[in-house]
């Protein structure tokens, strides 16, 4: 939190020329307050999960007009700490944005982000830290005004302003807030079971997942194991499994660069396994397995390699409906990108 404190120290100004500071309000008092009319145009989150960095911007304006009201009198800048458990899908999230964040893992192993979140009060931008710095801002709307709730609060007349401290004191600036528990949406389903004592993955360790196969394999499984600086990978089949299946691997969840990285056929075989060398020295990997032969929308691309390589729709031929079809796409010479149109 102190490299935090720095953060906004370097960025901000404070009331009559004085530095302001970064202090933790523990508050125990929640004070539902509607604030779509104060709000920056973010739109809301729907069915709870955060896809896009305009949706986390509106958490953080909902908590802004939710505590402002209740914070203390004071010219610090004053940071709720919004322990909730927040699935983010980070696919729609600027490049720049998740390419600058690093992960805490929890003591299951699930990879966590902090996101603080302040706005401005000279520029009115809403920005962005992870570990401290600075990664990302959003600028204001243009008709932005961000003494809109002081004017409701105080019954203010046409031009009429509070006087400069307590101006200072309801000004929305004066909330920071601190999402201490982002998770990948694909983990949340796992991570809520862990907190019930339920989680597959009890056995896991920081960074690496240690998994072996039952006797008896029923369904289509990947293992991973990790001994002496050495990472085998395993594709187990289930008896009578004759379906071709792809293997991706990536380094990171947030970009989605999976990469295609063999393809196996399972004819007359139950496993393939082999030692992964990129792995050893990766602070992160991950594999996913699915099958190579299954089509949904008869494009000609299996459903594996839109999803986990294109980034494709696997039930449209056409996923970016530029008027060719997504295996013309993927032909062509240079390919074009079948997730976004080319004319």
């Amino acid at each position: 939190m102190k490299n935090n404190a720095r953060c906004l120290k370097l960025l901000t100004n404070g009331y009559k020329g004085k530095t302001m500071e970064l202090k933790i309000g523990i508050i125990l008092t929640v004070l539902i307050l509607g604030c779509s009319a104060f709000a920056k145009g973010s739109p809301p989150v729907k069915d709870g999960v955060v896809r896009s960095i305009y949706e986390l911007e509106s958490l953080f304006v909902e908590q802004q007009y939710q505590f402002l009201p209740i914070s203390p009198p004071s010219e610090e800048v004053y940071v709720h700490s919004n322990e909730a458990v927040i699935p983010v899908n980070w696919k729609k999230f600027p490049k720049k944005f998740t390419k600058q964040m690093y992960a805490e893992m929890d003591t299951n192993g699930y990879p966590m982000y902090r996101i603080s979140v302040y706005e401005d009060p000279i520029t009115r931008q809403t920005v962005f830290l992870n570990s401290g710095y600075e990664i990302y801002r959003l600028d204001a709307e243009a008709d932005y005004d961000p003494y809109a709730w002081q004017k409701e609060k105080f019954a203010l007349e046409r031009g009429q302003k509070l006087d400069g401290l307590r101006q200072w004191i309801y000004d929305p600036a004066h909330i920071a807030v601190d999402f201490v528990a982002l998770i990948p949406e694909v983990f949340h389903a796992d991570y809520l079971a862990a907190q019930k004592g339920e989680s597959l993955f009890e056995t896991m360790v920081p960074m690496a997942m240690a998994m072996s196969a039952p006797a008896v394999v029923t369904n289509l499984m990947l293992t991973i194991g990790v001994e002496s600086n050495e990472v085998e990978v395993g594709v187990y089949f289930p008896s009578g499994y004759t379906n071709p299946v792809d293997v991706f691997v990536s380094t990171s969840l947030m970009d989605r660069d999976w990469s295609l990285f063999t393809n196996i056929s399972s004819v007359g075989i139950s496993e393939s396994t082999w030692i992964d060398e990129a792995a050893t020295n990766a602070p992160t990997h991950f594999w996913v397995a699915a099958r190579s032969d299954v089509h949904s929308d008869e494009d000609g691309i299996s459903d594996s390699l839109e999803i986990y390589l294109y980034g494709s729709n696997p039930d449209d031929r056409d996923s970016d409906d530029d008027g060719l079809d997504d295996d013309v796409e993927v032909g062509n010479f240079p390919p074009t990108n079948p997730s976004n149109g080319d004319r």
